[in-house]
């Protein structure tokens, strides 16, 4: 008999890469309990007052057209609001930490207003919200696993000006967003990933001191500069690949990379900047549109690394 599947996948082999990947810590696991499910107006007013902690999860779910809640200041579980129809906007005011967030596949979302949130113990993932234009995470200071930000085709810039670590970040395909922000950012336990945004020009990271992972800037057409200057160590690679636009990478506080560096199909490098001495993996480099200039920039910093 057939082993019973999910969307084509045998459950079996689903329950053991579960197993493994809980094993291995990469599947993130909030306080689990009865929570809090609201569906209807009538249920988000009747919980303020009244609701300081919600142990367990708030769900969001239903027919809101928006939500409110004033009271609410801790969530032991995950805020889960998922693939709701009308939810035009989202607002916590109080809340000060979660155990996690996770906002998905609600097409009518606006705006998300989380502004007194400094601490969530697990992971932040805001995807595909496609009529989300504003995100406010003002006071958000750390993220304990991965802090997620993708496919949220009207959002138009991401600021956090308050985050200092995450275990994994990560900002990807969202197609109007020109302007990201974090610069107080100074950890990333895992990798750290900006990919497919068309329209941003610029990545800043004027406080990044450590990524644990990999480093991965890749199919920006609109990038022109990189710049992390404080930036001393990457765990992982180090790729930078399908910038056509990209003439500047500026890390010039680098000593180590764990993995190799590539540089490819960045067909306007001029100007690379590192310092002397880089202890890195193989390099993979393409000119590709880059100036031999830029590229001997690199060989020269790493010491004739083949």
């Amino acid at each position: 008999m057939r082993a019973p599947t999910i969307g084509g996948i045998a459950i079996g082999l689903v329950i053991g890469l579960a197993a493994g990947w809980l094993a291995r810590g990469l599947i993130d696991q909030p306080e689990a309990g009865a929570g809090l499910v609201l569906t209807s107006s009538a249920e988000a007013e009747a919980a303020c007052p009244g609701t300081e902690t919600v142990v367990g999860d708030l769900q969001v779910g239903g027919d809101l057209g928006a939500l409110r809640l004033d009271c609410v200041r801790r969530v032991t579980g995950t805020l889960i609001v998922e693939g709701t129809a009308s939810l035009r906007s989202i607002e916590l005011p109080a809340l000060e930490s979660a155990g996690a967030v996770q906002i998905s596949d609600n097409p009518a979302l606006e705006a998300l207003a989380l502004p007194a949130l400094r601490e969530v113990r697990h992971f932040v993932e805001i995807y595909p919200n496609h009529a989300l234009r504003r995100i406010d995470l003002r006071q958000l200071r750390t993220v304990g696993g991965k802090l997620g930000v993708e496919g949220n085709d009207a959002l138009l810039s991401l600021e956090l000006p308050e985050l200092r670590s995450a275990g994994s970040f990560y900002v990807d395909s969202n197609r109007t967003l020109d302007r990201l922000e974090a610069p107080r950012l100074e950890t990333v336990g895992g990798f750290c990933d900006l990919e497919a945004n068309p329209r941003i020009t610029r990545l800043e990271l004027p406080a990044l001191t450590s990524v644990v992972g990999d480093f991965e800037i890749r199919e920006n057409p609109a990038l022109e500069a990189v710049a992390a200057p404080l930036l001393r160590e990457v765990g992982g690679p180090v790729w930078l690949q399908d910038n056509p636009a990209l003439r500047r990478l500026a890390l010039p506080g680098l000593e180590r990379i764990g993995g190799h560096l590539e540089l490819r199909r960045n067909g306007q490098l001029a100007e690379v900047v590192l310092p002397e001495g880089l202890a890195v993996g193989p390099l993979r480099l393409e000119q590709d549109g880059a100036t031999e200039e830029a590229l001997e920039a690199v060989r020269a910093a790493a010491g004739g690394t083949p």
